[in-house]
C-alpha cells in the first residue's frame, strides 16, 4: 500500500475491541488478570509484531507496563489492520487508551481508542476550517477582514485541491461562495462578487455547496449582473 492508500484505510480515531482476551502470553501469565488491574481511560502501548507466525501485520496491545492485553482484531469493520501496521513500520505514531471495560460469560475484555496524528493535507483542511468559521463570526464587526478571511480560505483550499488525489481526499471545507458573495454584494463590491460568482462556475468543486447556497449565489448573479448593466 502506497502512502495515501494508508492514510484513506486509517482514521483519524477510531474503536475496536481487544482481541485474545482469555489466552494466556507466551511467559505464562494471564491477560485476564492484567485485563483485571486496568481501568477506563488507562494510556496503552500498541507493539508491532512482523514476526508474529499467524499474522505478519500482528499488533500487540500492552499496558504500559509492558503487560499484554491481547491483539488489535484482524477482521473489525472500523479498522484496516494491513494499513495501521504499515503505518506503524513507517515509525509513525499512533496513541491509544481504554475507553470501555466489558465482561462476558467466559472472560473480561477491554475496546480501545487508537488515533492517529493528523497529516499535512488533514491539519490543512482542519486550518481552513477554522479559518472560514472565524470569518463567519466577523462578518458584522469587520467585513473587511471576514473578506480577506474568506478570500485567504479560498486560495487555501484551491491549493489542498491542487495537491493530487489525496489532498482533495483531505478537503472537507466548502469553499465560501456564499458568505463571501453576500459580503461583496452588501458592500458595493459588485464587480469583485461577478468575477467571483462566474470563477467559482468554472470551478471544478469536488465537495461542492449546499443546494440553498447555489440557489441564492445564482439569484445574486442575476441581481448583480443587471445592476452593473443598469438593467
Amino acid at each position: 500500500m502506497d502512502r495515501e492508500d494508508v492514510f484513506r484505510a486509517i482514521r483519524r480515531s477510531f474503536t475496536v475491541d481487544v482481541t485474545g482476551v482469555g489466552y494466556p502470553n507466551r511467559d505464562g501469565t494471564s491477560r485476564q488478570d492484567a485485563i483485571g488491574r486496568c481501568r477506563e481511560g488507562d494510556d496503552i502501548q500498541l507493539a508491532r509484531e512482523p514476526d508474529n507466525p499467524h499474522d505478519p501485520n500482528a499488533i500487540a496491545v500492552l499496558r504500559q507496563n509492558g503487560e499484554q492485553l491481547g491483539y488489535v482484531p484482524a477482521d473489525s469493520e472500523n479498522l484496516d489492520l494491513e494499513a495501521l501496521a504499515q503505518y506503524m513500520d513507517w515509525g509513525l505514531a499512533v496513541h491509544a487508551s481504554i475507553c470501555r471495560m466489558w465482561k462476558g460469560h467466559t472472560a473480561s475484555g477491554c475496546d480501545i481508542e487508537i488515533n492517529r496524528d493528523a497529516t499535512a493535507e488533514e491539519a490543512e483542511n482542519e486550518r481552513i476550517t477554522a479559518m472560514i468559521k472565524k470569518a463567519r463570526a466577523m462578518e458584522e464587526e469587520s467585513p473587511e477582514q471576514a473578506t480577506r478571511l474568506y478570500r485567504d480560505a479560498t486560495r487555501a483550499i484551491v491549493e489542498l485541491d491542487n495537491r493530487g488525489p489525496y489532498g482533495k481526499w483531505c478537503r472537507q471545507a466548502k469553499i465560501p461562495v456564499g458568505r463571501w458573495s453576500m459580503l461583496l454584494e452588501k458592500h458595493k463590491q459588485l464587480r469583485g462578487c461577478l468575477k467571483l460568482l462566474r470563477w467559482y462556475e468554472r470551478y471544478q468543486d469536488h465537495v461542492g455547496i449546499y443546494k440553498a447556497t447555489r440557489g441564492a449565489i445564482e439569484k445574486r448573479k442575476a441581481r448583480v449582473g443587471k445592476k452593473l448593466t443598469g438593467g
